[in-house]
């Protein structure tokens, strides 16, 4: 997703638990009560039905991943 200065994503939610990583700039990202400075490579995971903010400082990439809840790994 590609995201202007002066774009951002106001206060959402996810039906379901997402992980977001900064591929290009630096995004802040509001997450229950706490905000997140990420750079590239930088990775957040935000829990189903939490709200969240993304905020772009300048131009910046993300991948949004779409996790499914039911789904994990067992070694």
């Amino acid at each position: 997703m590609a995201l202007d200065e002066d774009s951002g994503l106001k206060e959402h939610t996810s039906p379901s638990p997402i992980l977001v990583q900064v591929v290009e700039g630096r995004v802040r990202f509001d997450v229950e009560g706490q905000s997140h400075e990420l750079e590239p490579g930088g990775m957040v995971h935000v829990a189903a039905s939490v709200p969240h903010t993304v905020t772009p400082v300048g131009a910046a990439r993300i991948l949004v991943i779409l996790l499914d809840p039911r789904s994990h790994v067992r070694s």
